[in-house]
C-alpha cells in the first residue's frame, strides 16, 4: 500500500535551530547512501512531484500539505540537499502518518478539540459560557455567573459545594466546606449568592484569612438552637490574639431567627483574634445574647451594619449588647472556646452603624446598643471607638462602657432609649470581676483614665438612668474624662434621672454641652475632685441645675447659662477649693418651694463666688446667694442680682462686697 506522511513532520533548520526558508530537500530510501526516491506524489496520489524535490515554506517547513510513497518504502530518510549529502549532518528518519499509533494520536485529539469545539457552541450566551455581547459591546448580566455578578474572581462559591438557598434544605455542611476549604488554603473569598441559607446544625466556623462575603439578597438564617458563626473550633487553645483572625464578615442578612428559635445565642462570636472587620450586613432578631460579640480582639472594626430586633424570652438580658466588647475572662462569659488568659479588647472601632427594633412579631428592641458589662482586674479595654452610630429605642443604656480606658464615644444620635450613655469603672460589688486567672482577687475597684464623650445627641431618655453618667468609687475612680458639645434633650422629661450625672470623677472637664427638658438635675456631681463644669447651656430643668455634693477640691463651676430651673440655680453641699464665676442664672426655683439662685452649704469650706448675674426671671427665688452657717472661708463678689437678697453668715474668713443694682427693692447683704 502507499504511506502518508503530513506536513510538519520535517523542517529544515541550522545547527543553532534557525529555520532554512525554503530549502530543498531529497528522500532517500536508506540512513546514509542508498537511492533517492523520486516517485513522490500528492496527497491526491495523483500528481506527481518532480524529482521527488520538496521544497519548504519560509519557516523551513515542508510546503505540500502532505504526500505519498506509492511504493510503501519501508524506511525513509529526508535531508536538505539535492544529492542527500551535507557534510557533518545526518538524514532524518521518517516516521508515516498513517502508522496505527499515529492515527490513534490524531483521531484523539481531533475528538478533544471537537468536544471543547462543541461545549464552546452550547455555552454561547449563558452564564460561565461564550458571552453574546449587547448593542454596547457589553456583556449583559443575565450572562453572567452569580459568582461572578460583582466582577470578582477566584472565590469559593458555596453554590458549588452543594448549597441551595431555597430556606428548607440544611447548607450547613455545605457552607462550611466552603470555609473549610478557605482555611486549609490560609485564606480565601468565599461566596454565598442570593437566596435563603438555612443552618440547622451550626454554629459555623470561619477561619484565618477568611473574607465570607453574602451577596446583597442573601440571608444565613438560623435554624437550631446554636450561635450562628464562631471564629475557630470548640477545642482550640489559641490564646492572646493568635486564634484565627484576619477575617472578614460582608454584606447580606444574618437572622438569628429569635422569635421562633428562642434558645439565648448570638449571630456573630469573634474571640482570640487580631484583624477582625463585620460590615456592611443586617443582623436581624437575636435571641438573649448578642449580634456581635467581639471578646479578647486587636484590631476589630463594626461598620455600617445594622441590629434590627431582640428576643429575651427569658426575662433576664435586659443588658445585651447588640454589640458587645468583651474578654476572655471565664466560660460563662465566651462559651466558644479558651483559654480564659484575661485577654481585653485593644484597637476597637464601631462606626455608622444603626441599631434598633426590627418589627417582627414577637421580637422587640435591644437592651443595650453598644457596651460592655463584665471585666477583669488589670484589663480594662483600650481605645475603644465608638462613633457617628444611631441607636433607637434600647430598654437601658444606647452605651455602656465598663472599663473602657482612653477611649471615645462620639457624634451617635440616641433615641427613646433608656438612658444614654453610661461610663463605669470596675464594679467592686461584683467578685467575678474582681479575680485574676489564678482565683485570687483585689479588693475595691480601680482607677480609669482616658475618657471622651462628645458630640452626641441624646433624645427622650426614660427612667433607666440617666442621659450621660460618669461613675467611679472612691478606690476607682474615673480620671482625665472630656465631656463636651453634647445636645441632651427631654431626658427623663417628668422623672428624676439627671442630664449629666458625675461620680467619682477626677481631673476632667464638662463643657460646652446644652441640656433642655430634664426631670432631676442638669449636671449632677457626687465626690468629684478637680473637675471644671464650664460654658454650658441648661433650660428647662426640674432638679437643681448643676451641683457639687460632696466634692473633694479644685472644682470650677464658671460661665455656665441656666435658664427655668425647678430648684436651685448652682448648690454645693460640702467640698472645698471651689470657684462659682460667671454664671448667669434665670429664673431659679421656676417650680416653686424655698429654693436658690446660688446654695452653698453642709461645711463647705475656701468657696469663691465672683461675677455671677441672678435675675429673677419666671422663677419664684428666696434669695440670691444664700450660705449656711456651717461653711467657712466663703468669698463672694462682684454679684449682679436683681432676685432677692444675699444671705452671708458671720464666718471665719468670709468677705462679701456687693455691687450696686438698679432694683430698687434689692436690700442690702444680709448677714445672719
Amino acid at each position: 500500500m502507499a504511506r502518508t506522511y503530513r506536513r510538519g513532520t520535517w523542517r529544515a533548520e541550522t545547527q543553532d535551530g534557525t529555520p532554512i526558508p525554503y530549502a530543498q530537500a531529497t528522500v532517500w530510501d536508506a540512513a546514509d547512501g542508498g537511492s533517492q526516491v523520486t516517485d513522490l506524489r500528492q496527497l491526491d496520489g495523483v500528481t506527481v512531484i518532480p524529482d521527488g524535490i520538496l521544497t519548504c515554506d519560509e519557516w523551513g517547513y515542508i510546503a505540500l500539505d502532505g504526500w505519498v510513497d506509492p511504493a510503501d518504502t519501508p524506511h525513509l530518510y529526508i535531508i536538505g540537499a539535492p544529492d542527500g549529502v551535507i557534510p557533518g549532518v545526518g538524514r532524518v528518519h521518517l516516521v508515516p502518518a498513517d502508522v496505527s499509533p499515529r492515527i490513534a494520536s490524531v483521531e484523539t485529539q481531533q475528538a478533544g478539540t471537537d468536544a471543547r469545539v462543541s461545549a464552546l457552541e452550547d455555552s454561547r450566551g449563558a452564564p460561565g459560557g461564550l458571552a453574546t455581547l449587547d448593542a454596547d459591546g457589553q456583556v449583559p448580566t443575565a450572562q453572567l455567573p452569580e459568582s461572578l455578578a460583582g466582577g470578582v474572581t477566584g472565590m469559593l462559591d458555596v453554590s458549588a459545594y452543594g448549597a441551595v438557598g431555597d430556606g428548607a434544605t440544611d447548607d450547613t455542611a455545605a457552607i462550611q466546606a466552603a470555609l473549610d476549604d478557605a482555611g486549609a488554603a490560609g485564606g480565601g473569598l468565599v461566596w454565598v449568592p442570593g437566596g435563603v441559607y438555612s443552618v440547622q446544625t451550626g454554629p459555623l466556623r470561619i477561619y484565618q484569612g477568611t473574607h465570607l462575603w453574602l451577596a446583597p439578597d442573601a440571608t444565613i438564617r438560623r435554624d437550631a438552637a446554636t450561635t450562628m458563626i464562631v471564629n475557630g473550633d470548640a477545642g482550640q487553645s489559641l490564646g492572646g490574639y493568635d486564634g484565627h483572625g484576619d477575617i472578614t464578615i460582608s454584606g447580606g442578612t444574618w437572622d438569628a431567627n429569635g422569635a421562633s428559635i428562642t434558645d439565648n445565642n448570638m449571630a456573630i462570636s469573634i474571640g482570640h483574634a487580631r484583624n477582625v472587620t463585620i460590615r456592611d450586613l443586617r443582623i436581624l432578631d437575636v435571641p438573649g445574647y448578642h449580634g456581635v460579640e467581639l471578646n479578647s480582639t486587636h484590631t476589630g472594626r463594626v461598620i455600617n451594619c445594622s441590629f434590627l430586633g431582640f428576643t429575651d424570652f427569658s426575662g433576664t438580658r435586659g443588658f445585651s449588647e447588640a454589640v458587645q466588647v468583651d474578654g476572655a475572662y471565664r466560660s460563662s462569659v465566651f462559651g466558644a472556646f479558651g483559654p480564659y488568659d484575661h485577654t481585653a479588647c485593644i484597637d476597637i472601632l464601631i462606626q455608622g452603624c444603626y441599631v434598633g427594633p426590627s418589627g417582627t412579631p414577637g421580637a422587640g428592641p435591644w437592651g443595650r446598643g453598644i457596651g460592655s458589662h463584665s471585666t477583669a482586674p488589670d484589663q480594662p479595654h483600650r481605645n475603644i471607638r465608638v462613633i457617628s452610630n444611631e441607636i433607637d429605642s434600647c430598654g437601658e443604656y444606647a452605651v455602656g462602657a465598663y472599663c473602657w480606658a482612653e477611649s471615645i464615644v462620639s457624634g451617635n444620635t440616641i433615641r427613646s432609649c433608656g438612658a444614654g450613655i453610661w461610663w463605669r469603672s470596675l464594679d467592686s460589688t461584683k467578685s467575678a470581676d474582681q479575680q485574676y486567672p489564678d482565683g485570687t482577687s483585689i479588693t475595691g475597684s480601680q482607677p480609669l483614665p482616658g475618657i471622651v464623650i462628645s458630640g452626641n445627641v441624646i433624645t427622650g431618655t426614660g427612667a433607666h438612668n440617666d442621659g450621660i453618667t460618669l461613675e467611679g468609687e472612691s478606690t476607682g475612680a474615673l480620671q482625665y474624662a472630656t465631656v463636651t458639645g453634647n445636645m441632651l434633650l427631654n431626658i427623663d422629661p417628668t422623672g428624676v434621672e439627671n442630664g449629666i450625672r458625675l461620680i467619682h470623677l477626677h481631673d476632667s472637664t464638662i463643657t460646652g454641652n446644652t441640656l433642655r427638658s430634664v426631670g432631676g438635675t442638669g449636671i449632677s456631681t457626687e465626690a468629684c475632685d478637680g473637675v471644671t463644669i464650664s460654658s454650658n447651656r441648661l433650660r428647662a430643668i426640674n432638679g437643681a441645675g448643676i451641683t457639687l455634693i460632696d466634692s473633694l477640691s479644685g472644682c470650677v463651676v464658671d460661665g455656665n447659662t441656666l435658664t427655668l430651673i425647678g430648684e436651685n440655680g448652682l448648690w454645693a453641699q460640702g467640698g472645698n477649693d471651689v470657684v462659682w464665676s460667671g454664671n448667669v442664672i434665670v429664673g431659679a426655683a421656676a417650680g416653686g418651694g424655698t429654693y436658690y439662685g446660688i446654695r452653698i452649704t453642709s461645711f463647705a469650706s475656701h468657696h469663691t463666688v465672683s461675677g455671677n448675674r441672678i435675675r429673677q426671671g419666671a422663677g419664684a427665688i428666696t434669695d440670691a446667694i444664700s450660705i449656711t452657717s456651717s461653711c467657712d472661708h466663703i468669698k463672694v463678689w462682684g454679684t449682679h442680682a436683681d432676685a432677692g437678697r444675699i444671705v452671708v453668715p458671720s464666718m471665719n474668713g468670709t468677705s462679701e462686697t456687693w455691687n450696686s443694682t438698679t432694683s430698687a427693692n434689692q436690700p442690702a447683704a444680709v448677714t445672719s
